[in-house]
């Protein structure tokens, strides 16, 4: 089915101009409210996670001036009556999820200045692989059945945050070419340059070598895109068929910084969470570890060892005694308690890729992340390790709280993750170490253990498209590069 040709979200230049040539009629617009309405108690009955959240948090309005099936911006969720329509009630629930899933994953408020057609990719790749891993609803697909959305392996929401998956992106658009000079020999044989009488085109500019690159891609993202949130009504997106009488409170006359958007979403999320435990049956299930680890913005391998080594030291809730705070506002929230970090196993392969500078530098990072205060003080073990699948005592480190000693390198040759984790468990056995994360720096060349029982952080020194052979990236943990 042939939508409204309307206006295209993601152009910089036409966003305020609308197309009024078509409009649907009373019965259209009834049956595809219905249909939307039916596709959202699905979601609620099937996952309330997401249903919850979308109940709180996003406005639906129906809207079909723009060049897409659904869009939000942080406080409404637009939907094409038409394309509603087209759909079975498995394509809506997926995709209305998926519209849910760019604000859990704070994509309306962290673009920072990136290009907003390869957010809307990236963001579509990672927020794809896991609803298809989740078996939420049903990605529409052509008449063939190629997928109408954006799928590909190499790009796992549950692995890799936004950002990274942008930057590879990003990474692969190129000019077509470059102005050549001539060069002539004059009479003493020296290289003489003149000027270039070529009629070869200038490089073009990288955002319209994004569009032509990436057409196939830009045209799959119209079954949900995402536009920024811009707060104080600058972006109320009040939709054509929009019934002020049914807005949500939080999206009604909203005026609210990005941070306190995000907020929003993490409390609804809490009460979501506590929704999806309560629920009986098929479809209830925990998002909070995929959600925590792609919603903080991740630019650096320095921000990544942050945001993990937090995550890991987070606050317990407490379901059974409530937060004082939220109940005098009508809410039973949980109380929090502290949760102490325990010991760090921090494994460095010595095979001669990782440099000290590299390793010293991530050891800097965990000081200043203790004497900041950003992750409780906690016993540090460090296995150095190569090729060896033995590891000897000598070669293991244990640290006190809240100290990370100076770097010196053991051994040398080769590299056998196997070996390391091994003496990881080894030392747990023997009640040294009490392991909360496995923070393995390496240049990845080895083929990849068993998961082991705690968490894993890969700090690769190749980045991700360097291994999309032997070994490829590992199917458990989280992969960030140190580039220092």
């Amino acid at each position: 089915m042939t939508l409204n040709a309307g206006v295209n979200i993601l152009d910089p230049h036409n966003l305020d101009d609308r197309d009024q040539s078509y409009e649907p009629d009373e019965f259209t617009l009834i049956r595809a409210r219905k249909k939307y309405e039916d596709s959202v108690l699905y979601l609620l009955q099937t996952n309330p996670t997401l249903g919850v959240i979308l109940k709180e948090r996003l406005r639906p309005v129906a809207d079909w001036r723009y060049d897409c099936k659904y869009y939000t911006n942080g406080i409404v969720i637009g939907y094409n009556p038409d394309a509603v329509l087209s759909m079975s009630i498995l394509n809506n629930v997926f995709i209305i999820a998926h519209e849910v899933m760019h604000n859990l994953m704070c994509h309306a408020t962290r673009r920072n200045g990136r290009d907003k057609r390869l957010w809307n990719i990236a963001g579509d790749y990672c927020i794809n692989s896991i609803l298809v891993k989740m078996e939420i609803g049903a990605m529409p697909t052509s008449p063939d059945g190629i997928p109408e959305g954006l799928i590909d392996p190499r790009y796992d929401g549950s692995k890799m945050t936004t950002e990274m998956v942008y930057d590879l992106l990003h990474s692969k658009v190129k000019p077509k070419g470059k102005k050549k000079s001539s060069f002539k020999k004059n009479m003493k044989g020296n290289a003489k340059s003149e000027p270039d009488t070529n009629d070869e085109p200038p490089p073009q500019k990288a955002e319209d070598l994004i569009a032509e690159q990436f057409k196939e891609e830009l045209e799959k993202i119209k079954i949900g895109l995402v536009d920024d949130y811009k707060p104080e009504g600058e972006s109320n997106w009040k939709g054509a068929d929009s019934d002020d009488d049914e807005s949500t409170e939080s999206s009604a006359g909203l005026v609210v910084s990005s941070q306190e958007l995000e907020d929003m979403y993490i409390e609804s999320s809490a009460r979501a969470e506590f929704a999806s435990s309560k629920k009986a049956g098929k479809g209830g299930f925990n998002l909070n570890e995929i959600i925590e680890l792609n919603n903080t913005e991740t630019v650096s391998w320095e921000d990544a060892l942050k945001e993990y080594l937090t995550l890991k030291s987070k606050v317990k809730k407490n379901w059974m005694r409530p937060s004082n705070k939220w109940l005098q506002q009508g809410f039973w929230m949980p109380s929090k308690s502290g949760k102490k970090l325990d010991d760090i196993v921090i494994m460095i392969d010595e095979s001669g890729s990782m440099s000290e500078e590299e390793v010293q530098a991530v050891f800097t990072n965990i000081n200043e992340l203790f004497e900041d205060g950003d992750i409780p003080l906690c016993n540090v073990a460090v296995i150095h390790f190569a090729g060896y699948s033995d590891i000897p005592d000598k070669h293991v480190e244990l640290v006190g709280e809240g100290t990370m000693p100076q770097y010196k390198r053991l051994v040398s040759g080769g590299t056998n993750f196997t070996g390391a984790f091994n003496k990881a468990m080894e030392l747990e056995l023997r009640g040294e170490i009490n392991p909360s994360c496995y923070i393995v720096m390496t240049d990845m060349e080895d083929s990849y253990p068993e998961e082991p029982d705690h968490p894993v952080l890969w700090m690769s020194t190749q980045p991700e498209e360097c291994l999309e052979g032997w070994p490829g990236l590992p199917d458990y943990g989280k992969f960030t590069q140190i580039v220092v």
